[in-house]
């Protein structure tokens, strides 16, 4: 399990507009917790993964690793990032190996695409595409496991499922997990913490620990209370109607 602390983050892009996308951020994220950034596009949860996922080196600030850098580090960004012109299981086994052949089959199942393992990529819909880079990060069983909105456009059902299996994982392994998303409910189902940045800030304006015990049911009406609770502080949070289940993959 990895921690880490992040001190005075600040992200500035010159183009097209010059804008502080992150301006001054701190956040520590302890070993083996799972955090998630929760709010709508704009407000630079992406930008602040990639930096600490190493994809982005142009900030300023720190993040330090109190017990030392992760040795296995995997992300699933909204592009899965799969190679082309391999099929699904060797995707898979190109972070792993040979010999994890069967641990790759059977989170391939997992993910409800057993009998895909040899087609291409492109022959695939976004949300398959989109599972197999989430079986693939599970499968490298890193330290650290960061999610750029790992679930969207699948319809609701498959996506319940998906955020079930992620879940178990976690509480399995204990992975120190940083969670992108829009939907204050699977913030809510899933984190042990849900982080807020504010508005056109660039900083941290709201921590909240999530007490409900693991694992939980969404329906739950305590996570109505707490998603509630959220919105009342920023009413910015809430998804635009259309949106949530816009372009739903169910395959």
């Amino acid at each position: 399990m990895i921690g880490l602390a992040l001190q005075g983050i600040r992200r500035r892009f010159a183009a097209p507009v010059p804008r502080d996308v992150l301006d001054g951020v701190d956040l520590s994220i302890g070993a083996g917790e799972f955090v998630a950034l929760a709010g709508p596009s704009g407000r630079g949860k992406t930008t602040l993964l990639r930096i600490i996922g190493g994809l982005d080196s142009g900030y300023q600030g720190r993040i330090d690793w109190p017990d030392g850098p992760p040795r296995r580090r995997a992300a699933v960004f909204q592009d899965p990032r799969l190679v082309p012109w391999l099929g699904l299981l060797d995707n898979l086994l190109l972070v792993a190996g040979r010999a994890a052949e069967p641990e790759a089959r059977d989170l391939l199942a997992a993910v409800e695409l057993e009998g895909r393992e040899d087609a291409w990529p492109g022959q695939l819909s976004g949300g398959m595409q989109r599972r197999a880079a989430l079986a693939r990060a599970l499968l490298v069983e890193p330290d650290l496991l960061l999610l750029d909105e790992p679930l969207v456009s699948l319809d609701h059902a498959l996506a319940g499922r998906m955020r079930a299996l992620l879940a178990e994982y976690w509480r399995r392994h204990r992975p120190t997990v940083l969670l992108v998303t829009h939907d204050l409910r699977e913030a809510v189902t899933l984190a042990d913490r849900v982080v807020v940045l504010a508005e056109g800030v660039g900083r941290v304006s709201l921590q909240r620990g999530i007490e409900l015990p693991h694992p939980r049911d969404p329906a739950d009406p305590r996570i109505d209370a707490i998603v509630d609770a959220l919105l009342r502080f920023d009413p910015g949070l809430a998804v635009p109607a259309g949106k949530e289940g816009e372009a739903a993959d169910s395959i």
